[in-house]
Order: C-alpha cells, then structure tokens, then sequence
C-alpha cells in the first residue's frame, strides 16, 4: 500500500496473515512542493530535483520491500483518487473508482501534463480546485515508487489506511 499525504508517505507491505513492512516517510506532496517547486509549469530540472529527492528518502525501502515478493501496489488517498477521477472522466463515482487500474504508462503522461501546466491551468482544465499545487508532487512520488518497485500499474483504493487500522481493531 501506498499513501501519499500532504506531508509523508506511508508504504506498508503485507499479506492476508500480517504486515511485514509498514513505515512513514518525510515525503508528502505539500511537503515536495513546498520544498522544491519555484514555479509551474515546472522545469526539467526541479523534476530532477524532485525524482532526486524522493529517492534518496525512500530508495532504503525500496531495497527493503524487494527482498519481498511485492504482486500488487495498492494506492489510496488523494492523488491516486485524483488521476482515476480524470481517467473516469472527471466524475468521482466511487464505486467505479475503487479497485480501479491505472497504469504506469497513464500515470507518467499525467505527470507529463502536470509538468507543463500552470496551477491555474489545472484548475480549469481538470478541475482540480484545492490539489491543483501540490498533485506534480504526489503523481512524481507515486510514479517514481512504482517504477523502483518495478511495476506496470496500480489499483486504486478509495480506502485509506484509517480502514485497515479500523479493521485490525475489529479484529
């Protein structure tokens, strides 16, 4: 599971009978953009700064979560509900949103059209109100996790961690 928040990122690997890794990251897309971002459109080289810096804080766990065999990277919260919103259309229909696959090839030309919009062009154009600033951020965290993980997709989840923790108590 990947969970891309404002401020961190949590990557959490298990299985139907427990978690092996579940760790919190300093790498949140408001967080990124705050850091990194000068302007948007964004310039090659503050995407280079980005993809540098989202390595360096998360290439530790990447090493540790492909000593496991990883099947399905499981994304949930804003930025991957956001892309299958557009990828729907525009519509946020959950039920058509949850369990959706995107894959990698979409993601990266998301990331693409992010990189060569303004913030303003984002609102309008995709309706992304609120997300418009930080969603380069999130889609370079996730498309760059995805490829470390060696990866061709993803299934959203319209689920957040809070669910699994819910559960584990109910349990």
């Amino acid at each position: 599971v990947i969970d891309i928040g404002g401020g961190s990122t949590e990557l959490i690997l298990g299985n139907l009978k427990e978690i092996i890794f579940a760790k919190s990251f300093d790498v949140g897309a408001v967080r990124m953009t705050e850091r990194i971002l000068t302007a948007q459109p964004v310039s090659s080289d503050e995407d280079l700064k980005m993809q540098k810096s989202i390595a360096k804080i998360l290439s530790p766990a990447i090493t540790e979560l492909k000593k496991h065999k990883v099947h399905r990277i499981l994304a949930v919260a804003g930025t991957p509900t956001t892309i299958a919103t557009l990828e729907n259309g525009g519509k946020f229909v959950e039920a058509e949103i949850d369990g959706q696959i995107i894959s990698l090839g979409r993601l990266l030309g998301w990331k693409k059209i992010f990189q060569e919009t303004t913030v303003q062009e984002k609102k309008d154009q995709y309706n992304l109100a609120g997300r418009a600033d930080i969603i380069f951020a999130g889609i370079s965290i996730l498309t760059w996790t995805i490829q470390a993980l060696e990866k061709e997709q993803i299934y959203v989840s319209t689920k957040g961690v809070r669910y699994g923790v819910a559960l584990r108590l109910l349990q």
